[in-house]
């Protein structure tokens, strides 16, 4: 997939809009408000104040990131002295900076703007193979992460989690959590607390299983616990051996759980103190399912096909053979989307779900969105106009006019490039009702 950085993007913006002075330091940034920059001095004119109100971006090393406005140039040291508190020391290294009369972070919330309101016209296409029938836990591929610090709908016990995204920690989906405990017996876990839903397993016959690796022996352990209103508990462990370095489908099979739950929690229960452990693939099955938590991009996308795995089960390393699945439904209850099948289907099967999402939007300079040229160039004649748009408020009566203008003229720009670089949307089958007899 072709994706493109922040910084990259904001550098077509500003070359966009004739904007765009790059230049390295020439001296070492100390512990003051100045940056030296000889290389101001070919477009400053020989004058003093030439970039004074003009901002000053840091693009790397020890201020990478850095968005200040400039207080004072002076052409016979080629240095700008900056706003705000002192910046950090860069000892024995030059940075690189770039120099804007729109300030960077204008551009990025342009750009942002941009990815929000040329959708569905530029999107990202989706083909995800991370839901499985039967499965009643929610983002059990950890694919979604509000926070870096725990995957949505789960919470932590005496663990610190990160996501991976490096291949060969995670199976069938793209991402896995490292999931490393304080201390023996530490998990991570899936409650009624974050998902209601599970109170619907209360006198059913459960599975629980997971994919997991470490890099010792017997590390990684399954654990359901449960609490009725007779204050009757049960805590049940697998007994699956794990070996080392090796990706292992851990078992917790055909436990008969208590009826009238009022707790209930789906543990991945580190049992070596400072061992990470790589989870993926989690599944809890035993319940007729017919609703499944969307992954967050079709919750605010627009899912167009769905198709079962029709050879083989979820532990297949890539399923060939699909049957495309008629009169399914999105269900909204206001914070979360469920895909609804109009059938239950044998568990254990992959559902493989194509649509279309918004584009990423872009915070860090390293971010990235899914799109590469020439589609970005549609984009950045948009966030050029958007730009022009919020520059020109407020403004006096001469400048209100002056932007109107730039904004016309960058806005016939963006009509322009539509037809020709618009994408396509999907086709999507006709969602008819099954007959009832």
């Amino acid at each position: 997939m072709t994706t493109t950085d922040a910084l990259t993007l904001n550098e077509l913006l500003s070359k966009s809009l004739g904007d765009w002075i790059a230049v390295p330091t020439s001296a070492n940034i100390a512990v003051n408000t100045c940056v030296r920059a000889e290389g101001l001095n070919q477009y400053d004119g020989g004058r003093d104040d030439y970039f004074t109100d003009w901002w000053l971006y840091i693009t790397d090393k020890g201020n990478a990131g850095i968005d200040r406005r400039i207080r004072n140039y002076y052409t016979s040291n080629a240095t700008c002295n900056v706003f705000g508190a002192a910046l950090a020391a860069d000892a024995a290294v030059n940075a690189n900076i770039r120099v804007h009369r729109y300030s960077f972070s204008e551009k990025q919330v342009a750009i942002n703007t941009a990815v929000k309101d040329i959708y569905p016209i530029i999107h990202r296409r989706l083909d995800l193979l991370e839901l499985r029938s039967g499965d009643i836990l929610p983002n059990s591929h950890f694919r979604d992460w509000a926070v870096s610090t725990v995957p949505d709908k789960w919470a932590l016990s005496g663990v610190t989690v990160v996501v991976n995204t490096s291949g060969g920690f995670f199976w069938g989906g793209s991402k896995s959590a490292r999931v490393t405990p304080a201390a023996a017996n530490g998990y991570m876990y899936c409650s009624h607390v974050e998902y209601p839903r599970l109170l619907d397993l209360s006198g059913q016959s459960v599975s629980f299983r997971a994919v997991a690796q470490a890099n010792a022996a017997n590390a990684p352990m399954l654990r359901i616990y449960t609490a009725n209103v007779s204050g009757a508990t049960q805590t049940l462990d697998s007994s699956t051996t794990a070996l080392a370095n090796t990706a292992t489908l851990i078992t917790l099979t055909d436990q008969t759980l208590n009826g009238d739950l009022v707790n209930i929690s789906f543990m991945l229960v580190g049992k070596i103190a400072a061992c990470p452990i790589f989870f993926d693939n989690v599944r809890v099955t035993g319940l007729q399912n017919q609703e499944y938590l969307l992954p967050t991009e079709f919750r605010h996308g627009g899912l167009s096909r769905v198709y079962i795995q029709s050879d083989g089960d979820c532990n297949t390393i890539f399923p060939r053979a699909w049957d495309e699945i008629i009169s399914w439904r999105v269900m909204d209850d206001g914070s979360d989307k469920y895909l609804r099948l109009p059938n239950v289907y044998s568990n254990d099967k992959y559902l493989r779900l194509t649509g279309l999402a918004p584009l990423e939007t872009v915070n860090a300079s390293s971010d990235t969105i899914s799109l590469g040229a020439p589609d970005t160039d549609l984009l950045i004649a948009l966030a050029k106009y958007k730009l022009y748009q919020m520059a020109g408020e407020p403004a006096s009566a001469h400048d209100d006019a002056r932007f109107m203008t730039k904004e016309a003229k960058a806005y016939m720009e963006y009509q322009q490039l539509l037809p020709r670089l618009r994408m396509g949307v999907p086709s999507r089958v006709m969602q008819i009702p099954p007959v009832r007899g």
